[in-house]
């Protein structure tokens, strides 16, 4: 388990979320991998509510609440909060807060890009699975820190961000984690390599970041059209998996009913 030795307070939290863009926009091809990954949910669903704590701008919400869902966010910055709720997503400031939320009122938690950020993981979880229904399936995705890229070119790898990023996983301390909280995996699984992270590496330039999202979301869209690319990127994320080498983990586990 690898983590940062410095805590930063609350308020570094909050100064430094509070100018978090906001993405009024997001892709196509990434709103297809939300609706692939609401059809995972389905089995799990039975009321019908949802929760994304760290909801960003409440993309994935808002494709939830066009499936059916009855959802609820969480997150800090106030302009994120805003963008959420001009989106007719009902919102909570902060963290997760049990006491406010029915015990296991949610069959599926979500919890995209989040782990990583907070200060006590183990507190964090917690609480989800505080909300979280018996029966029900908690959804989390955070960087692999034994991913090829970082191994391949570890001082160019910028997911190592303070005080953005506090704790970094992989897919063992990840996996050991959640068993610790008696949850039963449903898919664990480590896949992609981001073009544009290759490419920026340490960069602050805003132009070189930019050409390099450009030029991964144009191999995204080639893939998306060609059979034969789909293919190759569903075996090379097979593989990745495999072998615990890809840049993003997705772990899905079920709460014991």
């Amino acid at each position: 388990m690898v983590y940062t030795a410095w805590e930063p307070t609350a308020g570094e939290l909050q100064a430094y979320y509070n100018n978090y863009p906001v993405t009024s926009e997001t892709s196509p091809i990434t709103l297809l991998r939300y609706d692939e990954l609401l059809a995972r949910f389905a089995k799990y669903r039975k009321a019908g509510h949802l929760l994304d704590a760290g909801c960003g701008s409440g993309h994935f919400l808002a494709r939830a609440m066009a499936r059916g869902w009855k959802v609820h966010g969480t997150e800090f910055g106030d302009a994120q909060i805003a963008e959420c709720r001009a989106k007719g997503i009902p919102m909570s400031k902060a963290q997760v807060d049990p006491s406010a939320i029915p015990p296991g009122g949610f069959d599926v938690v979500c919890s995209f890009e989040v782990i990583e950020h907070v200060t006590h993981p183990q507190k964090e979880l917690d609480q989800l699975l505080a909300v979280l229904r018996p029966g029900g399936l908690l959804y989390m995705t955070t960087p692999n820190f034994n991913c090829l890229a970082r191994r391949w070119a570890p001082e160019t790898w910028n997911v190592v961000s303070y005080p953005e990023h506090l704790n970094y996983f992989t897919p063992r301390t990840l996996h050991k984690l959640l068993r610790s909280k008696g949850m039963r995996r449903a898919w664990l699984e480590t896949t992609g390599f981001s073009v544009s992270r290759w490419k920026t590496g340490t960069s602050e330039s805003a132009a070189v970041r930019m050409n390099a999202q450009q030029s991964q979301e144009a191999l995204r869209e080639k893939m998306e059209r060609s059979w034969y690319l789909n293919k190759g990127k569903h075996m090379a994320n097979a593989l990745l998996t495999a072998s615990g080498l890809g840049d993003s983990m997705k772990a899905a586990y079920a709460k014991p009913s």
